[in-house]
């Protein structure tokens, strides 16, 4: 089975889809920048970890079981409902973890699960593709576009 990491660290110019970012970024954002391909690096390997139902090599990180836990919904109906802000009609929330639920686009895969932070970073793994997908970017104010742009590109490129 083969393994796919894709990491996207945003600094400098940019283009995603539609979205060009060509702001010079101040010192401290350069500092940032350096620091997301360690993050991607870590990133890459608990998704791995988790594709690999809790083991990283031969070492036993996690059991299979608690990978399982990790990614099944664990939420009622009615919670569901009410974290609605968080979650869409194609999501649910297992222990750390979202996961969709049914397809409504070309990246939104049953199965799929991971998380989108409050600036625009994403992380998912899809097990039926075996891949992991890791976009690390802080936007202010956040766009789902980007997102959504980065994940149909992933899913696009996939070839079978």
């Amino acid at each position: 089975m083969r393994h796919h990491a894709i990491v996207l660290a945003v600094s400098g110019l940019l283009t995603v889809g539609s979205y060009t970012f060509a702001a010079e970024p101040p010192a401290a954002a350069i500092a940032n920048s350096r620091d997301a391909q360690p993050v991607g690096r870590v990133t890459a390997c608990f998704g791995q970890m988790l594709l690999d139902n809790g083991k990283a090599g031969s070492t036993r990180i996690l059991s299979r079981l608690s990978v399982e836990a990790m990614t099944t919904s664990q939420i009622t109906p009615e919670q569901r409902v009410s974290a609605g802000f968080f979650l869409d009609d194609n999501r649910s929330w297992g222990f750390g973890v979202s996961m969709i639920t049914r397809r409504d686009d070309v990246a939104s895969v049953p199965g799929r699960f991971g998380w989108d932070g409050g600036f625009g970073t994403s992380f998912y793994v899809d097990p039926t593709e075996a891949l992991i997908g890791i976009l690390l970017c802080q936007r202010m104010p956040p766009t789902a576009d980007i997102s959504l742009d980065f994940w149909t590109s992933v899913y696009q490129a996939i070839d079978d």
